[in-house]
Order: C-alpha cells, then structure tokens, then sequence
C-alpha cells in the first residue's frame, strides 16, 4: 500500500523511548513506516548523541532516517525554519512530508516565520497532538497512521488536530495558524476572539471544533472535509522543489493571509 508522505518529522522528546511499553508500540508504527520506505527524521535541541543511544537502547535506531539537531552545527530558530532549509538544501517537498507535534509553537512554525509573517510556502502536512506529559499518546501515532496509509491524493498541505472535548479524543481537518493562536489565549480570551469575527471567519473557526462552540454556547458547525478513505498513488519527484512548492501553496497563501490578519491581535503569536 503506498504511502502519503515520505517524510515524517517527530520531536524526541514526545516519544519518550526510554519506557519499555513505548518503546513496543513505537516499533510497531516504525516498522510499519520503514516497510512504506518512509524517511522517519527525529528532532532533538543540542547534541544529538544522548538521544541517539536512547533510541538505540530501545530497539529504535534502525527504523530512524537522521537525528537532526536544531542547534548543532546550525542554529534554527523553529521547526519550521529547518523544514525551509531543507526545502531549499536537500528537495524535501512540503506535500511529501508531515510533521506531528504537540507543540504550538512548532505547528505555527510551519505557517509563519520567525516574525509572525505567512510563509510564502507552507511547509509541509500538519498534525497538531494534545499535549501530554507522557508524550504522543498511542492514538495520535493511529491517527497518523491513517494519515499515511489511507488519507487521500492531495495536490496541497492538509492539517489535522487531535483535541480533547468532553472526555472523547475528536479530530478537527481544517486545522491551522488561527485556530492555532486561539488555542493560545485564556478562555476568556478565547471568547472574545471569537466574537470580534466576522460571520464567515467564525464559521470557519467552528468548523470541526465543537469546544469552541460550547465556548460561545451555539450550535456546531459539521464539518465539510470528508474523513480520508482511499489510498494515495505514488508523487512523482519535482525538478524544481522550491518553484514548485511556492508554486503549490499559492491558494492557500492567499487564504492564511487573510484569517491571520484578522486573527493576529497578539502579534504574531509564538513560533
């Protein structure tokens, strides 16, 4: 079965490797990967060494493409500035890659640059997790699995969050930097953001995300992105990545602009 992106990016510290019962579920979902002939790249701050003898201990290491520092030998200021590098160095396509990350700041990255500004290409596939202080639950690497393996043929970047609402695990398609930035305020704050929308622009921020409904006590908005079903054939290499990618993220640059513009009262939010 062929898989949707040939790059996943993970950080080190949500996988936790170094217990036992992790370390057995993660060499399920990374054989599987490694079998797909997926590129599994781990991000670490500082030296790399440490993790890298975590994850040989545990079995990890083999399934694992590069661990790739964010601060040694070069310095990036975000996840997504190294996604850029790698975009312009080494051809790493947005549409062939995904990054999962608990983090805001790092989801943010990927749409807007160390200043706040929208990227001229979005850098790659997005699934946001809820933050856990055991790092990526056992259902977020299902739902990526799914991503990978049944998501459907997409010519740009899709981005997916996993959130907890109600004591149920529920997942938003149209994830992205606005919603990302409301998620960032206090729920007072949240309220009050929501408000100042426009009808279109509060539609939009509801769609698939019934916490912010309940938040403003109104009804729900279904969402109209239908749950991936098919698999998706093999993408054909790009001469050109960076032209190409700029050239891909046209539509969507056009349409982040706009909800960040309205939504970008805390200038810029953290990246």
């Amino acid at each position: 079965m062929p898989a949707a992106y040939e790059r996943i990016f993970i950080d080190f510290d949500q996988l936790r490797p170094r217990e036992s019962s992790r370390a057995q579920f993660l060499t399920r979902f990374f054989s599987r990967w490694k079998q797909a002939r997926i590129e599994l790249f781990i991000f670490v701050s500082g030296q790399p060494d440490a993790a890298v003898a975590e994850l040989e201990a545990s079995g990890l290491r083999p399934y694992i493409e590069e661990v790739c520092s964010l601060t040694i030998p070069q310095a990036y200021a975000t996840k997504g500035a190294r996604l850029l590098a790698g975009l312009k160095s080494e051809g790493w396509i947005p549409r062939e890659q995904l990054i999962v990350d608990s983090s805001i700041t790092a989801i943010q990255s990927v749409f807007l640059d160390e200043v706040g500004d929208v990227r001229r290409c979005i850098l790659a596939h997005t699934l946001r997790a809820p933050h856990n202080q055991q790092g990526l639950v056992e259902a977020v690497f299902d739902e990526l699995d799914k991503l990978i393996f049944v998501a459907a043929a997409s010519k740009v970047t899709t981005h997916t969050h996993l959130f907890e609402h109600n004591g149920s695990l529920l997942t938003d398609l149209a994830d992205g930097p606005v919603k990302c930035k409301l998620d960032h305020l206090s729920q007072r704050g949240r309220h009050d953001e929501l408000r100042a929308f426009p009808q279109a622009q509060l539609t939009e921020c509801l769609r698939g995300r019934p916490d912010f409904a309940a938040l403003l006590g109104v009804a729900p908005v279904a969402a109209d992105v239908d749950e991936p079903s098919a698999p998706v054939e093999a993408k054909p290499k790009m001469a050109n990545p960076v032209r190409e990618a700029n050239k891909a993220a046209t539509g969507q640059r056009a349409s982040i602009r706009g909800a960040a513009a309205n939504g970008d009262h805390q200038g810029g939010g953290s990246k």
